[in-house]
């Protein structure tokens, strides 16, 4: 643990409530443990007892009365919202300190920390017993908490010395390595949930018992290290390509660093050496593309040493999408960004991308995730109304050159970066006006550009030139045949299917189910590519149960 995460814990501690954080600032309970743990490492009587203290109010917060609910602990102390998904980022640290300290805490203490952990691993078991079979989430989820149920089978196979968990723990290996093999990462470039299947991975290398496993969680690994690498701007240190779950924490300078550039190699896993290589010594201009999830969901990524654009498309995945990401600069302190959307919202986005331009596309149509998961009041009408007007969302840094219905055009460090706006009329794309407001995004406010908010659906034509180049997309033509759209601008087009709900689904070109999980001068990854390499490496190793 770093220096100064442990000084975060003794100054956040609160001898009120016993745990790190306090009403007004809550954190994760998974911190509460981790300082306990590094309190225990000191062999300090006093610091054990405090220690003992903290563990006890964790342990008080698990629900125990009789219902679905039994077992489970809220992600943080203070919300009213319990994250089925809270016990599964919380079993680790208590396995940890149940393998290193128990015989360091007071014997009460330790036996309910070993019952908490017991009742624990029950509400873990059950957290796929109801989760929803449909298109976006198809029972795997997302991949980095169905990696964390995972795990958490391992954590109780082997405290509990229970081979059924274990047992369990693998069968779900193959399921989770089998979809990524397939279909990719579905929380693809995501800066925060990245770095949750990382360490989830490296973990499991620790953990697995099975050589062939351990070959393949290194599999997963280099492909999760590829992707990051390459969807990385080495220059302005961020993720530079549209992204499923993002957070946007990159609006200040130097934030949003992705977790590939801060992870030293350590005994257990070292980043693959072509990845890093490329990306030590990365040639601009730099292309690479992906595709993640059974829907599916594309990005691309085009860089040059200045500048990037990054989109992603197929429709919703999660209201923290990133649909474009625009930046420009000479360093992760002197940058600006640009991004649609500037704030997390329910709506779907299509985009179509070459070099620094793209074609965008975002409506209120309904989409399986406000039906089926997040279920909203209005999902079953044909426009969500909360949640819009779509902004722009934008660093403080830029000047405006020129803003007037249909045309938005902003500079920074030599470069424009241009938004075209029309909203979608039947088949005409009539240009509409952008305003400047400030608005909350995550975690704080915002500059924006926002939609007016009846419109419906919007067009938006987004790319970087040089300082005072003409932007060659100025226009959109639409198309409606059936129950097919059709927009295009230049070169970019996309084709998009309504279904009967007024769902829209995009309609590709090619056959997507061939395209590569990854393609960048480092890596082209084909789909079942792991698989099949895993079969042919570790079929030596493999155990074959034969019952």
């Amino acid at each position: 643990m770093p220096a100064s995460e442990l000084d975060s814990y003794e100054r956040d501690w609160s001898p009120r409530t016993g745990l790190v954080g306090d009403a007004g600032h809550s954190r994760p309970l998974g911190h509460s443990l981790e300082y306990a743990a590094r309190l225990l490492a000191t062999e300090r009587a006093a610091d054990a007892e405090r220690a003992a203290r903290i563990i006890e109010a964790v342990c008080a917060l698990q629900k125990l009365e009789p219902s679905w609910k039994f077992g489970q602990f809220p992600m943080r102390a203070d919300l009213a919202y319990h994250d089925r998904n809270s016990n599964l980022f919380l079993l680790p640290e208590m396995a940890d300190l149940l393998k290193r300290y128990a015989a360091r805490l007071p014997a009460p203490t330790a036996r309910r920390l070993r019952d908490s952990f017991r009742r624990a691993m029950v509400f873990a078991e059950r957290r796929w017993d109801e989760e929803i079979f449909d298109l976006h989430r198809d029972g795997v989820a997302y991949t980095n908490i169905f990696l964390l149920y995972v795990r958490a089978m391992f954590l109780g196979g082997a405290i509990e010395c229970e081979e059924r968990l274990w047992r369990k723990g693998e069968a779900q290996w193959r399921r989770w390595f089998n979809h990524v093999a397939c279909y990719g990462l579905d929380e693809f470039c995501s800066p925060t949930y990245s770095r949750v299947d990382f360490e989830a991975l490296t973990h499991l290398l620790r953990l697995a018992r099975d050589e062939a496993m351990k070959g393949e969680v290194r599999l997963a690994l280099d492909y999760l290290a590829a992707t990051q690498l390459a969807a990385t701007h080495p220059v302005l240190e961020l993720p530079a390509c549209g992204s499923g779950r993002d957070y946007r924490r990159y609006w200040a300078p130097r934030e949003g660093r992705p977790w590939v550039m801060m992870t030293p190699d350590d005994d257990v896993y070292a980043l693959p050496e072509a990845a890093r290589r490329e990306f030590a010594g990365r040639v601009f201009p730099f292309e690479m593309s992906g595709r993640a999830t059974g829907v599916p969901f594309r990005f691309r990524s085009y860089q040059e040493s200045d500048a990037l654009l990054g989109t992603m498309t197929g429709g919703h995945y999660f209201p923290q999408n990133v649909h474009v990401l625009a930046a420009v600069g000479r360093g992760p302190a002197e940058r600006e960004i640009l991004c649609l959307p500037g704030r997390h919202c329910f709506q779907s986005g299509f985009t179509a991308q070459a070099g620094l331009s793209a074609l965008c596309f975002f409506t209120r149509a309904p989409n399986s995730y406000v039906r089926t998961q997040y279920i909203r009041p209005d999902a079953q009408t044909r426009r969500l109304h909360d949640d819009w007007p779509l902004v722009v969302g934008v660093t403080p840094g830029w000047e405006e050159v020129e803003c007037r219905p249909g045309r938005l055009t902003l500079r920074a460090w030599g470069r424009d970066a241009h938004v075209r706006c029309f909203a979608l009329n039947g088949t005409k794309a009539e240009p509409v006006e952008l305003a400047r407001a400030r608005m909350s995004g995550y975690q704080r406010d915002v500059e924006v550009y926002a939609l007016p908010p009846e419109v419906e659906a919007v067009i938006c034509l987004t790319g970087i030139t040089g300082a005072k180049k003409r932007f060659a997309p100025s226009s959109a033509s639409v198309r409606r045949k059936g129950s097919e759209l059709r927009i295009a601008s230049g070169k970019l087009q996309l084709r998009l299917f309504e279904q009967a709900s007024g769902e829209l689904t995009e309609l590709y070109e090619e056959d997507w189910r061939t395209t590569p999980l990854l393609r960048c001068p480092a890596m082209t990854l084909e789909p079942g590519a792991l698989t099949a390499r895993a079969a042919n490496e570790f079929a030596a190793v493999r155990k074959v149960d034969l019952l």
